[in-house]
């Protein structure tokens, strides 16, 4: 910070007198003979900084991320260049720690705090529909669902599989309300690492997921009255202690619309 000088005027010399100060170009060319002698530059000369400006952005920045020397951005790759990649638990663990840290900064209670992290998930449920359904090699596979079983079969299988390696373990239609269904994950990755306090014991960080999976409906075209996170490991077992103790149920209940449109094409029509 001692390098930074002020901004005073006595130091920097204002527009107003530097004008002030300037001679008229049409009287200058009159009285002076050797104004009349100015040329431009050459294109010869102008094009390196031409290319330069072009390739950073800026005249006065290089090369960077945005714009890489090779003149190739991360729009260039191919998109089957990743699709085998995987991250390391550990990384993706201090990287969501991270997240919910920063959804926690300013959250008024638990509810708040999910909220925070179904938006964090809902713009990368949004993308990860196109990249998917860019991805498959099968012509007819690549189609976006038009039926809901087929979206949530989707979910379930090609999105859970490429997020955690292994398919969800039940997908479930609610017996009283028709627009709701359940998707089931006995031991959700995201809460693995994650140690609540008895103030925030009621918290599901598996909201992130449901994030993701209202993103991939809305993108689908399939709104969502919202995408919930709910523990229910305790609720199976004797003594409020289930097999699966972590064990989250993700209940997606569709915008009326959505159940119209089903009953048409259910009965063969347009």
């Amino acid at each position: 910070m001692s390098n930074i000088l002020p901004l005073h005027h006595s130091y920097y010399p204002s527009r107003q007198s530097s004008l002030s100060k300037s001679v008229n170009p049409v009287q200058a060319a009159s009285t002076s003979p050797s104004a009349a002698t100015i040329r431009p530059q050459s294109n010869v000369q102008s094009q390196p900084q031409a290319q330069h400006i072009a390739m950073s952005g800026n005249a006065s920045q290089g090369p960077g991320l945005r714009y890489p020397s090779n003149k190739k951005s991360i729009y260039d790759r191919n998109l089957n260049r990743s699709k085998n990649a995987e991250l390391s638990r550990a990384a993706f663990a201090y990287l969501f720690i991270e997240m919910i840290a920063y959804a926690q900064k300013g959250a008024k209670d638990v509810g708040d705090l999910e909220q925070r992290l179904n938006t964090q998930g809902y713009p990368i449920g949004l993308r990860l529909l196109d990249l998917l359904l860019s991805r498959t090699a099968n012509p007819l596979a690549s189609i976006r669902p038009t039926r809901i079983l087929p979206l949530l079969q989707f979910i379930a299988q090609q999105l859970y599989r490429y997020l955690f390696g292994r398919p969800a373990d039940a997908l479930e239609k609610s017996g009283t309300d028709p627009g709701q269904y359940m998707l089931f994950d006995n031991d959700p990755m995201v809460n693995q690492y994650i140690s609540l306090p008895k103030e925030l014991s009621s918290l599901n960080c598996a909201a992130f997921v449901a994030g993701i999976i209202e993103g991939v409906c809305d993108g689908a075209g399939f709104p969502t009255e919202g995408v919930t996170a709910h523990s229910v490991g305790d609720e199976e077992g004797k003594d409020g202690k289930g097999l699966w103790p972590g064990k989250t149920v993700f209940l997606i209940k569709f915008k009326p619309e959505v159940l119209e449109r089903e009953e048409i094409l259910g009965r063969g029509g347009g």
